[in-house]
């Protein structure tokens, strides 16, 4: 990991019981925090990169459909006006 590679699922032999193993430990536990959170970013952004995708091929059949140009992505997400 000090070499920059970002291999999060390497992890730390533990032998003892003593503070370096203990560190160790912690350490181990941070990284597998990391790799668990960054795995969340990954699943979601890919979640919002499909949605917006299948917005813009909607807006497009919609579009040619009605002859009416697409809604823009960023009204669509504001509350309607009152």
């Amino acid at each position: 990991m000090s070499k920059g590679e970002g291999n999060l699922s390497q992890r730390l032999r533990i032998t003892g019981r003593h503070e370096l193993a203990q560190m160790a430990q912690v350490f181990n536990n941070f990284t597998q925090s990391i790799q668990h959170l960054i795995g969340q970013m990954h699943h979601h952004s890919s979640h919002a990169v499909s949605a917006l995708f299948i917005w813009k091929l909607i807006q497009k059949k919609r579009s040619n459909m009605s002859g009416k140009p697409p809604i823009k992505w960023r009204q669509s997400l504001l509350p309607a006006s009152r």
